[in-house]
C-alpha cells in the first residue's frame, strides 16, 4: 500500500492519505477533493515515516518548525544509535549462542552463568538477563524443567 502526505486546500490540515483512492475527504473541514489536484509532499509505504514528515510539515505551516525539527532530529539520531547498538549486541549474542550450541549438547543445555561467560569472552557489554528474555521470546532458546537453557 502506498500513502501520501497532503495539505487540505480548505483548512490547511496536514494529512496522510491512501494513494489508491482518487478522492479523499478532510476529517476536519469535510471538504472532498481529488488527490490528483493536490501536491503530494511525500509518498511512502511506511506510515511511521510519513507521520514524522507530517509533524515536520505541520510545524512548518504553524511557524514553529526550527525548534521542533531540531528536537526531532536529535530524537532520530538517538533512535538510530540505539538501533545500531541493539543490532551490534544481537550479533554478539547470536555468535555466543552458536558457540554454546557447539559446546553443549541439546540434552545438556547451559546455565545463565555459562551464557554470561560466553558473552564476556566476546567482550560484549550486554545485559545477559535482557538477552535471555529476548532469546526466549523470539524462540531461539527455551528453559527446561531442570532450569537449564537449551538452543532450539
Amino acid at each position: 500500500m502506498r500513502y501520501g502526505l497532503v495539505v487540505c486546500p480548505n483548512c490547511s490540515s496536514v494529512r496522510i492519505v491512501d494513494l489508491r483512492h482518487k478522492k479523499s475527504k478532510c476529517p476536519l473541514c469535510g471538504k472532498v477533493y481529488s488527490l490528483h489536484e493536490l501536491r503530494i509532499f511525500k509518498s511512502s509505504q511506511n506510515i511511521q515515516e510519513l507521520s514524522m514528515y507530517r509533524a515536520v510539515l505541520s510545524a512548518k505551516l504553524e511557524g514553529r518548525d526550527r525548534d521542533y525539527i531540531l528536537g526531532l532530529l536529535k530524537e532520530m539520531e538517538k533512535t538510530e544509535k540505539e538501533k545500531a547498538e541493539f543490532f551490534s549486541e544481537k550479533e554478539a549474542v547470536l555468535s555466543a549462542l552458536n558457540e554454546i550450541k557447539e559446546k553443549y549438547s541439546e540434552k545438556e543445555g547451559f546455565t545463565f552463568e555459562e551464557f554470561s561467560s560466553f558473552l564476556k569472552k566476546k567482550r560484549a557489554h550486554v545485559n545477559s538477563e535482557k538477552w535471555i528474555e529476548i532469546l526466549q521470546r523470539e524462540g531461539f532458546i527455551y528453559k527446561g524443567r531442570d532450569g537449564r537453557f537449551r538452543v532450539v
